[in-house]
């Protein structure tokens, strides 16, 4: 069994004895576990035929979780001892168009639980989703070491909205003058994942996106230009970034770690600072 989600992005791969039970985990970049797929034994023989409850799976997915991981693609193949190919089959969930139930084809409930239990040629079941909304807040810290220029001391505004634009700025102090140099942004998110990289001439505006997996581009950060030269002494204004992140992000993406690299046209480090944002309240509405 395999599944796999928007952009084919591996979510499951396992497999096994045909004839024994297994369960395996859902796992998504930036959410971790977020279902799983139970496989159900078959009971051999099987004789030539009619066959009906063949394959069975156990299907759980997460209440809450935003479409790009509801959309998945299940491939389940079965294998005979001799060699031949017996069975191939895909499962495929995806959000429906009014985003309050997620349609899993073939569906029941046989536990009570919630656990959807998928078989070829039953009647599809709607499971209800939740979907997340949340503002964030933002908070910083001073990267720099004892051979850095500038020392950070406060980033405004300590909260931001998302699906507009807002511009980041700081302040500090500064040991020398500066007269020119290059940048450097990184964005990691939850488990360190990569979503954003991107440099360049430090006098030179630059807009760079922001992307994650399984959703593509959910923001982008726009560097502001310094303008050089800068003297020694307290700073302020100094970095400004333009930050805009989608709305209806789930928690996961709005949990970010920026940071943002200064270094001299001489090589020396001139600032070093991390930027953070993380929801700040999260309302949870079923629709």
């Amino acid at each position: 069994m395999t599944m796999t989600g928007v952009g084919g992005i591996k979510l499951l791969d396992c497999n096994g004895d045909a004839s024994q039970a297994q369960s395996c985990d859902v796992k998504a970049p930036l959410f971790g576990k977020v279902g799983s797929l139970a496989y159900q034994p078959v009971n051999f023989p099987i004789k030539a035929g009619d066959i009906t409850g063949i394959p069975k799976v156990g299907v759980t997915l997460n209440a809450g979780l935003p479409a790009q991981v509801e959309s998945t693609t299940t491939t389940l193949q079965v294998t005979g001892s001799d060699g031949d190919k017996v069975i191939c089959v895909k499962i495929m969930t995806a959000a429906a168009k009014d985003v309050s139930r997620l349609p899993l084809a073939n569906a029941r409930d046989v536990t009570g639980t919630g656990v959807a239990v998928v078989e070829l040629g039953k009647s599809p079941t709607l499971v209800p989703v939740a979907r997340p909304f949340a503002d964030l807040a933002l908070s910083f810290q001073d990267c720099g070491d004892s051979s850095t220029d500038a020392v950070v001391t406060d980033v405004e505004p300590k909260s931001m909205p998302t699906g507009s634009t807002t511009l980041v700025s700081g302040s500090g102090s500064l040991k020398k003058d500066v007269t020119g140099g290059t940048y450097s942004m990184t964005m990691t998110g939850v488990g360190g994942i990569k979503l954003l990289d991107c440099n360049g001439d430090a006098s030179q505006a630059q807009s760079c996106d922001v992307k994650a997996p399984l959703f593509g581009k959910v923001g982008s950060l726009a560097y502001q230009p310094v303008n050089f030269p800068i003297k020694a002494g307290d700073i302020t204004g100094i970095p400004k970034v333009g930050v805009t992140l989608n709305s209806g992000l789930p928690a996961q993406l709005e949990s970010t770690t920026t940071t943002l690299q200064v270094t001299g046209s001489d090589g020396d480090k001139v600032i070093c600072v991390k930027i953070m944002t993380k929801a700040a309240t999260l309302n949870t509405v079923l629709v």
